[in-house]
């Protein structure tokens, strides 16, 4: 390892540790994108997962669902439709309308407009 020299890469020097965290940076978002493959592979089992966090009705369970939800849109929007996960959305928080800090958690994620 050489800790500490520069080592040229992308046509610009760099620290071989701005380079390591790049290199970590790819492979995040390979496994990100693989883990939204995934779920796109079944969005209706997608989707069941946010019931059980949602119907919890504790912050930490809003939290939960907001977090799949997020995952859930950024699922459809790289391998569906942002038009038919907003469909979907709709779908599912029309037995939710009355969870107001589910509301706010996923307005303020940008995915919902209350």
């Amino acid at each position: 390892m050489l800790t500490g020299q520069r080592i040229l890469w992308s046509g610009s020097l760099t620290d071989e540790g701005e380079w390591d965290c790049k290199q970590r940076e790819i492979k995040r978002r390979e496994k990100r994108k693989a883990y939204l493959k995934t779920l796109s592979s079944d969005f209706p089992k997608a989707w069941a997962l946010v019931k059980e966090p949602v119907e919890r009705g504790s912050e930490r369970g809003y939290d939960e669902a907001c977090r799949i939800l997020v995952d859930i849109a950024e699922a459809y929007d790289l391998f569906a439709s942002k038009k038919q996960f907003q469909k979907e959305l709709k779908k599912f928080m029309a037995g939710h309308l009355r969870r107001k800090a589910l509301i706010q958690r996923i307005v303020k994620a940008g995915i919902w407009r209350g």
